[in-house]
């Protein structure tokens, strides 16, 4: 089901799952006028966007072990644009995703995600994942 729809305030930073890309690029259907939507209203309010370059590897790895040299292409291309911010992995984040993992109730790399979307200071965290649960630091918006 998708997320009601809303406004973004000015200014507002989110951040945005591996899965999230995935869907859009790989698994078009239904969910992705949602994910369009959504997108739409981003570019609206003047969000900022945010993911990792775990994402990237990620989707790259994915794309390349399925052999889908059309995703591979849209996601470089996409991750090039410079319409997402990709955040670099540093020994910050990786070391308070270790220390939180267990805590948070997320793997490893879900906490990574996460934990970078906290340390650009992001308002929402976009994940199709059920896991991620809207906090006190972040609000998590599941298409």
């Amino acid at each position: 089901m998708a997320e009601p729809e809303r406004a973004f305030p000015p200014g507002s930073r989110i951040y945005i799952d591996t899965n999230m890309f995935i869907a859009w690029i790989e698994r078009p259907r239904r969910d992705t006028q949602d994910l369009q939507s959504i997108f739409q209203r981003f570019a609206l309010s003047g969000a900022t966007l945010f993911t990792s370059e775990m994402t990237v590897a990620e989707c790259l790895f994915g794309a390349t072990k399925q052999g889908n040299s059309a995703a591979i292409s849209a996601y470089e291309k996409l991750f090039a644009s410079g319409d997402i911010a990709v955040v670099s992995l540093g020994n910050a984040v990786t070391a308070r995703a270790a220390g939180s993992s267990a805590e948070l109730g997320l793997k490893l790399i879900d906490c990574i995600h996460y934990v970078t979307a906290l340390e650009q200071g992001c308002d929402y965290f976009l994940s199709a994942d059920k896991r991620f649960k809207s906090d006190d630091n972040m609000q998590v918006i599941s298409p």
